[in-house]
């Protein structure tokens, strides 16, 4: 039973209790978004963009605008992402593009579309390596580069290293540090033109 309500200079709303005394934060950074329909699945990534939500999730990739509504934000127009039915794993944006990594392989996200920069399996993580990407997929890593447009594009996979990797990190001296879920981490030392382990 609410007895009173108060707002305060914080826009925190007090609310008097028959048994006792609550507090709201109106500008939680947190809003919820219930799925009635269960449409989404189950979500593995999010990315924020220009105003939209990505949404990558065991069912695919959904797209929602983000609309600010006094001390909340709402996500409206959820909409699937045309041909991205499958597994999303990761989503991440670099130089203002966004990279998906999916079940069918790596996809660079435009317009609310889906383009395929690599068709091998699994893009896990992405990490940045001097001018390029590396990918941790189902079966190796994979360097990404950019074309004349300024487009990430699939350079090659690195030759010699053919193993499942969901996690990577690179340090400064360039060794690719490579972590697979039985045979444990791996030091990746590559060729100057990242094309095969040494």
């Amino acid at each position: 039973t609410i007895l009173s309500l108060f707002l305060d200079s914080d826009f925190g709303l007090w609310v008097g209790l028959d048994n006792g005394v609550n507090y709201i934060d109106l500008n939680s950074p947190f809003t919820h978004y219930i799925s009635k329909r269960g449409t989404l699945g189950t979500i593995y990534a999010l990315l924020k963009s220009d105003g939209k939500l990505y949404i990558g999730t065991n069912h695919g990739l959904f797209v929602a605008n983000i609309e600010r509504r006094a001390y909340s934000y709402e996500f409206t127009d959820v909409r699937f992402v045309p041909e991205s039915q499958g597994q999303v794993w990761t989503l991440e944006q670099f130089d203002g593009q966004i990279l998906c990594g999916h079940n069918n392989g790596i996809f660079l996200v435009r317009d609310d579309s889906m383009h395929q920069v690599s068709s091998i399996t699994g893009g896990w993580i992405f990490k940045p390596l001097g001018d390029y990407l590396i990918v941790g997929t189902y079966t190796c890593i994979v360097v990404l580069e950019k074309d004349k447009n300024d487009l990430w594009q699939f350079k090659h996979r690195i030759k010699s290293f053919n193993e499942p990797i969901r996690y990577l990190e690179t340090d400064y001296l360039g060794y690719i540090w490579a972590s697979h879920h039985q045979k444990g981490l791996f030091r990746v030392e590559v060729s100057k033109d990242y094309s095969h382990s040494k």
